[in-house]
C-alpha cells in the first residue's frame, strides 16, 4: 500500500481547514492534550481540567462536523452559519461547565459524556440528508461515511506501524533511546490529526450529488445476505429457544437477556439497512418478505425484554443501566411497530430518533440520572423506615430490638444502594437525614467510603464485608486497610515496593527491576528476574472473610491484611483485594499493596 506523501498531507490540511475549520480545531486540541498527558503520564497537576478539555474537543469533533455539513448542504448565509456555530460552542461550553471530574467524581459526568458523544454521532448521519425524499442520498451519504471511516483507519494503522517499526529499528540498530511514551504519542498524532484529516479530505464538496448515485458495492451484499443475516437468524433461534425453556420452567427469564436483545435487534437492522436500496429489485424479493418476518419476530423478543429488565428494576431498583435498557428497549418497540404498520418506510427516522432519545435522557428530571437516583433513594428511605432509623426525616441509629429483625440481605441492600449513590451520583439526595456538620462528606467528590462509613456508624446498620452486584449466582468481595494511617511499619526491613495487578495484567517497575504477577491463585514476585516468593491467595482471601469488624464494611484491621513469608524474610501489606466466589470457587480480581524485604 503507498502511504501519503508529505505533499498530500499539505493540500489535504489547507483545503480540509479551509472547509472545515472549528471542526479540525477541535482535533488539533484534543490531539495536543492527549500528547501532553502522555508526556506527562497523566500526572499532571490539573489533569482534571486537561480531561475536562479532552472530553469536550472529542465531542466537538462530530458535532462541528455535522453543523459544517448542515449548513453547506442547505448553503446558508454567513449569518445563519455562524448562529449554527454559536450554537455549538453554547452546547459544548454547557458541557464544560457542568462536568465534574476527579478522583472521587461520580460517574453520571462519563456515562453524559457517553451519550452525547453517540448523539453527536447520529447527527453526523442525517446532517446532510433528513427528508423523506432523500432515501437514497442518506443511505449514499452514509455509505461514503463507513467507507471513508474504514479507509482511514486503514491508512492510519498502517501509517503507525511503519513508523513505530521505523522508531525501534533506529533504537534497536544505532543503539538510541526512545522513550517509550514517543510511541504512544505517536499512536495519539496518527489516530487523533491524520486520521481524521484523511476523512475529512474524502467528504466530496457536491453531497448533492450523492442524491443521484445507484452504485451498491457487491461485497456488501454478499457480505450481508451471507454473514450478517444468518447471524442474526442463529440468534433468533437462541432466543426463541430460550423463551420456550422458561416457558416451560415457568421461570422469569434472567436481566442479561435484555442485552442479547438489544444487540441482536440492532445488528438485524442495520442489516437490513444495509441492503435497504436493492429490496425492490426484481431478484431481491426475498428482502421485503425477510424484513417483514424479521419485524413481527422481534415483537415477542421485546416483550421478554420487558420482562428480564422488570424483574431487575423489581429486584434492585432504578439504575443508570436499567433506565438506557428500558429506553432502548422503548424505542425498539416504536421502531418495529413503524415498520410493521408504515406504508411509506422512512428509514433516516431510526437515527434521528436514537439520536434524540440518547440526548435527551442524559440531562433533567426524566433523564436516567435523575430517575435513577430518586428511585434508588426511595429504595433506601423505605429500608430505613422498615427498621425505624428515618424518625422526622431524621437519620437515627437502629433499636437492640430492630437490630435482631435486621435480615443480612437487608443490611447489604442498604450499603448497596449507598454504594450506588456515591459511584454514580453523590449522596447529596440524603444529606437532609444528618447533621450539618457532616455536610461536607455528602458533596459531589466526597471520598466515598468516609461517606458511607459515617452513614453507618449513624444508623448502625453494616454490610457483611462485601459488595454484593447484581451478577445472579457470584458474590463479589472487596476489602481493604490503610496501613499508612498513623505512620507504615517497616521496623526490621530495609526495602519496600509499592505494587498493583490484575488477574490479566501484571507490575512491573522497571528502575527497581521488580515485577508482582497473578497467575490464577498465586501472587508471583520477582527481584532482578528472580522469584522473591509465591504466595498463594486462595486460603487467605477465605480467611478475610471471617474477619468481622463494627464500624466499617471495607476497611479490615492491619493485622488481618499482612502476610508474612518469614522464612524469607518478607512481608506483604495489602491495601486492597478483591475476589469473586461461585459454588465455593474464589478467582482473584487485583491486588494492590507493598512487599517489605529484609536484606540478608
Amino acid at each position: 500500500m503507498k502511504l501519503p506523501s508529505v505533499e498530500f498531507l499539505l493540500n489535504g490540511l489547507v483545503s480540509t481547514a479551509r472547509r472545515f475549520p472549528l471542526a479540525l480545531l477541535f482535533t488539533v486540541a484534543a490531539t495536543a492534550i492527549g500528547i501532553y498527558l502522555i508526556q506527562t503520564e497523566f500526572k499532571e497537576t490539573h489533569i482534571d481540567f486537561y480531561a475536562k478539555i479532552l472530553m469536550t474537543c472529542s465531542l466537538g469533533l462530530p458535532l462541528f462536523f455535522a453543523l459544517h455539513m448542515v449548513t453547506e448542504k442547505k448553503e446558508q448565509s454567513l449569518i445563519a452559519t455562524m448562529l449554527w456555530f454559536i450554537a455549538g460552542i453554547v452546547l459544548l461550553s454547557v458541557f464544560y461547565f457542568t462536568t465534574h471530574l476527579g478522583n472521587n467524581m461520580p460517574l453520571k459526568f462519563m456515562y453524559r459524556y457517553g451519550l452525547w458523544n453517540i448523539s453527536f454521532h447520529l447527527v453526523v448521519a442525517f446532517s446532510a440528508f433528513s427528508h423523506y425524499n432523500s432515501l437514497n442520498g442518506f443511505w449514499q451519504y452514509n455509505k461514503l461515511l463507513f467507507i471513508r471511516i474504514l479507509t482511514a483507519g486503514l491508512y492510519s494503522f498502517v501509517l503507525f506501524v511503519g513508523l513505530a517499526g521505523a522508531m525501534l529499528a533506529v533504537q534497536e540498530l544505532f543503539n538510541m533511546s526512545i522513550n517509550a511514551k514517543r510511541y504512544g504519542q505517536l499512536f495519539v498524532l496518527i489516530s487523533g490529526l491524520f486520521n481524521t484529516l484523511f476523512f475529512l479530505s474524502g467528504i466530496p464538496k457536491n453531497i448533492t450529488a450523492l442524491q443521484e448515485a445507484t452504485d451498491y458495492p457487491k461485497g456488501l451484499k454478499i457480505f450481508t445476505q451471507y454473514v450478517l443475516l444468518p447471524l442474526v437468524t442463529v440468534y433468533l433461534v437462541i432466543l426463541y429457544a430460550y423463551s420456550i425453556k422458561i416457558a416451560v420452567a415457568a421461570d422469569l427469564p434472567k436481566g442479561w437477556v435484555s442485552n442479547l436483545i438489544l444487540a441482536f435487534s440492532v445488528a438485524g437492522i442495520f442489516s437490513l439497512l444495509l441492503i435497504h436500496p436493492i429490496r425492490n429489485l426484481a431478484e431481491n424479493k426475498w428482502i421485503n418478505i425477510f424484513s417483514k418476518v424479521y419485524y413481527f419476530s422481534l415483537l415477542p423478543m421485546i416483550v421478554l425484554l420487558f420482562i428480564a429488565i422488570g424483574r431487575r428494576i423489581n429486584d434492585y431498583g432504578i439504575t443508570t443501566e436499567r433506565y438506557m435498557v428500558a429506553s432502548l428497549g422503548v424505542w425498539l418497540a416504536a421502531i418495529t411497530l413503524y415498520f410493521i404498520v408504515a406504508k411509506k418506510k422512512n428509514i433516516i427516522l431510526i437515527p434521528v430518533s436514537l439520536a434524540v432519545m440518547f440526548f435527551f435522557t442524559s440531562f433533567g428530571p426524566w433523564g436516567a440520572f435523575k430517575v435513577s437516583e430518586r428511585n434508588q433513594i426511595k429504595r433506601l428511605e423505605k429500608l430505613l423506615l422498615q427498621y425505624e432509623v428515618l424518625e422526622n426525616n431524621k437519620a437515627v441509629k437502629i433499636t437492640e430490638a430492630n437490630e435482631k429483625k435486621l435480615k443480612t440481605k437487608d443490611a447489604n441492600q442498604i450499603n448497596s444502594v449507598l454504594n450506588y449513590l456515591a459511584e454514580n451520583h453523590s449522596l447529596e439526595g440524603i444529606e437532609h437525614w444528618f447533621n450539618e456538620d457532616s455536610s461536607h462528606l455528602f458533596k459531589t467528590g466526597a471520598e466515598r467510603y468516609k461517606s458511607i462509613n459515617y452513614i453507618e456508624k449513624t444508623i448502625g446498620i453494616y454490610a457483611d464485608n462485601y459488595f454484593r452486584y447484581d451478577t445472579e449466582g457470584e458474590m463479589n468481595f472487596s476489602f481493604g486497610s490503610n496501613h499508612k494511617e498513623n505512620g507504615l511499619d517497616i521496623a526490621g526491613y530495609n526495602r519496600l515496593y509499592d505494587f498493583y495487578t490484575y488477574s490479566s495484567v501484571g507490575f512491573k517497575d522497571d528502575k527497581e527491576n521488580f515485577s508482582a504477577e497473578l497467575k490464577q491463585d498465586d501472587l508471583l514476585f520477582k527481584l532482578n528476574d528472580r522469584l522473591l516468593t509465591k504466595i498463594n491467595l486462595k486460603n487467605f482471601c477465605a480467611s478475610l472473610k471471617k474477619e468481622k469488624q463494627t464500624d466499617n464494611y471495607y476497611y479490615l484491621p492491619k493485622e488481618a491484611m499482612s502476610l508474612a513469608v518469614d522464612s524469607l524474610q518478607i512481608k506483604i501489606l495489602f491495601n486492597r483485594i478483591e475476589f469473586t466466589e461461585t459454588d465455593s470457587a474464589i478467582e482473584i480480581k487485583n491486588v494492590d499493596g507493598m512487599l517489605l524485604l529484609k536484606d540478608n
